[in-house]
């Protein structure tokens, strides 16, 4: 694969991450995790295991998406997944619906 880790980026071995994806800084992805192409996760994003984040999917900085989120293809740019957010047990399908948090 082809993905870009910055070296304070930590991706687990077991972890799945999709050719031209980039893990910037002090982003962690555990044991498990699938991220499609064409990703970014932004500083200090965390994905936990089980996790899955279709293609084109950008996750701004200090997002946590925890065990059974599942992201599909080009969910970005969404005020639900912005600074400061915690993700659990939910799917968020891109350009279809919005998660009422904040």
């Amino acid at each position: 694969m082809s993905y870009y880790a910055h070296p304070t980026a930590s991706v687990d071995p077991g972890a799945l991450v999709g050719d031209q994806t980039k893990v910037w800084h002090y982003s962690h992805v555990m044991e498990g995790a699938r991220i499609g192409r064409d990703c970014i996760l932004g500083q200090n994003v965390f994905v936990g295991r089980n996790v899955r984040i279709g293609k084109g999917v950008k996750v701004q900085n200090n997002v946590s998406v925890y065990e059974g989120v599942e992201l599909e293809d080009y969910v970005q740019d969404m005020q639900a997944i912005n600074h400061n957010y915690v993700l659990m047990g939910m799917d968020l399908k891109g350009d279809e619906e919005y998660a009422g948090m904040g």
